[in-house]
């Protein structure tokens, strides 16, 4: 299995991202909340909770997306059609899940 590194939207989540502000402040969001959620279930209640921070992975995501004005976007961006194939970043989720790993990084470049 390759080691994986932080991808540009993955850091976004992790750690500040200038050209991207609302996307870094969005992620940043998802992953303390669920930081949180993990410091008050994980002891108490036996819930363990995991994050999966994925980088580009080939799907067809951005193509099935809408613009600002609602109209499909019908065009895919470069870095996802050379993202990682969506299998093996499915086997890297599992991989994470069943290690027991609470942030699971699903990228490669």
């Amino acid at each position: 299995m390759q080691r994986p590194y932080r991808s540009r939207e993955l850091g976004c989540g992790k750690d500040r991202c200038a050209a991207a502000d609302r996307h870094s402040g969005v992620k940043h969001a998802v992953v303390g909340y669920f930081d949180a959620l993990r410091a008050e279930v994980e002891i108490a209640y036996g819930i363990r909770v995991r994050v999966i921070l994925p980088g580009a992975i080939h799907t067809p995501i951005a193509v099935s997306a809408l613009s600002g004005d609602g109209t499909p976007r019908g065009q895919s961006d470069a870095h996802i059609d050379t993202g990682m194939d969506v299998n093996d970043a499915a086997q890297r989720m599992l991989a994470g899940l069943i290690e027991g790993r609470r942030e699971i990084v699903v990228a490669e470049g």
